[in-house]
């Protein structure tokens, strides 16, 4: 017989299978020879009770199945091939005594299946309980905590960490497991259970169980089902994780997230390299970013921050970042960037390396601040500081040049009246004409100085406006149209009337060359508030309400570069040189003097709406504020016998002042400094007359004399001259009456007349 035809019988046919059914068949036709050549009666069926449990113990169930229907077949075989006996047997008894061995037989069979099927069972349940072992010895070395449901949900099986770290039984939580949830979280998974149990979906849920210690931590548990072989839910397997130190660092996550959202510093992440081109790839922006750029976290992460540079960005800057990245170092820089839209925003940078546990640097964090306010501010400050020395520089020197003119201006006056010959005489007066011009020079550059003698009163713009229209219209040429808005029911201010109507044509001037053909000169008038926000970008600047003049024009506009530049005396954009470069710086000065402030901003562009604008802010009237006294020249004859004092350090001007007074007929006390007035004061009974200069050596000044003459001579009158109208005067007067100001140079004829007005007023 081949082993394939084995195989369905035996099943795999193993040698020592083959022997041992070879045995077994060998056996039972010895039993069958036997029982057929034995006479009935004598049934030998019982020799394969031992063949079956030979079969039993070296071959499975459905061998010993065959075996006993063989021995069976065999047995009823034998009985009718058997030969008679010799004896007289009844047949009933050959029948029965066949049949107990059919029974005999039949019941081995069941007897050894009895014992299979016992031995099955036992094995089943070792097998079972071997497999509870490995499965708890497995859930104790896990690094979750695993546990167990039935079907219907109830908790079946819990492990011993879950058991370690609530420190209760196990059967305590079997029974009682819902009470180590903490409240908050009982409802909510409970439901989830519930729902899982009933849709045999994957539960999973987070919640907080109380420790031994009292203390609640956080659990992420997961459970999924066991299916049997119909479908149906056998069991759950689920597990529980700690997860407090997670949740932990989660929550601090989160608090850090939401701490650099709020920043309003740029936070940037870039991977560490490369340094070089194209530079590292941005992994994180906070909201910062987004806001002070105008850059989404999208358009930005996977590109390089060099897509902030622009034209203006620093190489320099870059270059030191460049160095420092390159050496694995900390930088701190300055940075001109752009934002989305163009605009420029000013950086200042720190960059510094971020390191794994290895030490492996990977990325590069920047904070970046934004200072573009306080670089305006600075820029400001800077341009306020080098116009005050400029202011300084112009001023002293136009106050010096002052004095001399007056020295040269009066000589050559003086010379005019005494020179008879015609031819001299005119050589004169060409020296009185220069000096004049040169006195319009030094005027020009005290108005930039500020040092400039006002004369403020009360104005109405409107009527200045209505006045001044005709002037502008020339000034800017037919050509261009003049506009002009004019709030209604406008305040007063007090300001210098004349200053402020030239200030006006020189800016129609520069306009006029700035402007195409039928241009838009416009000038505006309103009152505007300067608050806290303006004044951070003008700290010199007084906050309040003041009177704004727009002056505006539709021109080609001024460059970004030269807009810091163009109040500087001597600065001219004019392309054939035909201004001085002082127009805009006299306008400066005028407004600065006066307690205003004057801004601009131009556009380069030949659009519509572009050119320059012009913002003058000029103070309101000053309920206290008084009109300066007024001097008429109509009238230079002067009383006689009247003792004047000339205080003037310097000594030429000083000569000049006393030969004017002498040759009018007064009789003059001269002091070249305060001390030496003061003893003609102690001196002198009598003195009609103080003429001093403002400013002289010494700690006294020529108002300190004044104050100190007025005292002492209360009926006299009092002159003060100045090659500028400096800060001091206004500071030694805010107390005392204010002194009538004769400005240097002057002429003969411009000091008699306002020594005669004062006189006149004086004695009214």
């Amino acid at each position: 017989m081949s082993r394939r035809l084995f195989q369905p019988m035996f099943g795999v046919v193993r040698p020592t299978r083959v022997i041992s059914t070879i045995t077994l068949i060998v056996l039972m036709l010895v039993v069958f020879v036997t029982d057929s050549l034995t006479q009935l009666g004598f049934a030998h069926g019982y020799l394969y009770i031992p063949i079956i449990l030979l079969a039993s113990a070296i071959a499975r169930m459905r061998t010993v199945i065959i075996v006993t229907c063989c021995a069976l077949v065999l047995n009823s075989l034998g009985y009718l091939i058997s030969p008679e006996v010799d004896v007289d047997l009844d047949t009933w008894y050959v029948l029965a005594n066949r049949s107990l061995t059919f029974v005999i037989i039949g019941a081995t069979y069941v007897l050894l299946h009895i014992i299979s099927r016992a031995e099955k069972s036992a094995a089943k349940n070792l097998q079972v309980i071997a497999q509870k072992e490995y499965f708890k010895e497995l859930s104790d070395a896990l690094p979750v905590m695993v546990w167990t449901a039935n079907p219907d949900g109830t908790i079946a099986y819990v492990g011993s960490q879950l058991i370690n770290i609530t420190g209760k039984s196990s059967d305590y939580i079997l029974e009682h497991w819902k009470s180590i949830l903490h409240p908050d979280d009982l409802k909510r998974s409970l439901a989830i259970w519930d729902h899982s149990v009933a849709t045999g979906e994957h539960y999973l849920v987070e919640f907080r169980i109380r420790d031994y210690q009292g203390n609640y931590v956080w659990m992420l548990t997961q459970a999924k089902p066991k299916y049997n072989t119909e479908g149906e839910v056998e069991a759950w397997y689920g597990s529980c994780s700690d997860i407090t130190k997670q949740r932990a660092e989660q929550e601090q996550l989160r608090l850090l997230r939401t701490a650099v959202s709020r920043l309003n510093d740029i936070i940037i992440i870039t991977e560490a390299e490369p340094v070089q081109e194209p530079g590292p790839r941005v992994v994180f922006v906070n909201e910062a970013f987004e806001r002070k750029t105008g850059y989404t976290a999208e358009e930005i992460i996977g590109k390089t921050p060099r897509i902030l540079q622009g034209p203006g960005t620093q190489s320099s800057e870059l270059d030191k970042i460049r160095s420092a990245l390159l050496k694995w170092k900390s930088v701190r820089a300055k940075v001109l960037n752009y934002t989305k839209d163009g605009r420029e925003i000013w950086l200042e940078l720190d960059i510094v390396p971020i390191a794994d546990k290895n030490g492996w640097y990977t990325h590069w964090v920047a904070v970046e601040r934004d200072v573009t306010r306080e670089h305006n501010m600075e820029q400001q400050l800077q341009q306020i500081q080098r116009l005050e020395s400029i202011s300084h520089l112009t001023g002293g020197i136009a106050h010096d040049f002052n004095n001399l003119l007056t020295v040269v201006m009066g000589n050559a006056d003086m010379l005019c009246e005494t020179l008879t010959d015609d031819s001299q005489r005119q050589l004169a007066e060409t020296i009185v004409q220069a000096s004049e011009r040169g006195a319009a020079l030094t005027n020009s550059l005290l108005a930039f100085a500020r040092r400039q003698t006002l004369n403020p009163t009360s104005v109405d713009i409107e009527t200045i406006l209505d006045d001044l229209s005709p002037l502008l219209k020339t000034a800017i040429g037919r050509e261009n149209e003049l506009i002009v808005k004019v709030e209604p029911h406008l305040p007063s201010i007090f300001i210098d009337h004349a200053q402020l109507e030239n200030a006006l044509l020189n800016l129609a001037t520069n306009s006029k060359h700035a402007m195409p053909a039928n241009g838009e000169f416009t000038i505006e008038a309103s009152v505007s508030e300067l608050d806290a926000g303006y004044l951070e970008l003008h700290p010199e600047v007084e906050p309040g309400s003041y009177l704004l003049l727009k002056v505006s024009d539709n021109g080609h506009g001024i460059p970004s570069d030269d807009i810091e530049r163009i109040f500087e005396p001597f600065f001219s954009r004019r392309e054939d040189n035909s201004g001085t470069g002082l127009g805009l710086s006299m306008v400066f000065g005028f407004i600065k003097q006066s307690g205003g402030h004057i801004s601009v901003c131009s556009e380069t562009a030949a659009d519509k709406g572009s050119g320059t604008t012009f913002c003058l802010y000029l103070p309101l009237i000053d309920s206290a504020s008084t009109d300066s006294p007024s001097v008429s020249s109509a009238d230079t004859s002067m009383p006689a016998q009247l003792t004047v004092l000339v205080v003037e350090d310097e000594a030429p001007i000083r000569q000049l002042a006393v030969n004017y007074f002498e040759s009018e007929g007064f009789q003059v006390l001269e002091a070249e400094n305060a001390e030496k007035a003061l003893q003609h004061m102690e001196a002198q009974q009598r003195i009609d007359f103080l003429f001093t200069d403002v400013v002289m050596p010494g700690e006294l000044s020529g108002v300190d004399v004044a104050n100190v003459f007025a005292k002492r001579y209360p009926s006299a009158n009092i002159m003060l001259t100045s090659g500028f109208s400096d800060k001091i005067v206004e500071r030694e007067t805010k107390d005392t009456p204010r002194y009538p100001i004769l400005s240097k140079p002057y002429r003969k004829e411009q000091l008699m007349s306002q020594v005669s007005q004062a006189l006149k007023t004086k004695s009214k």
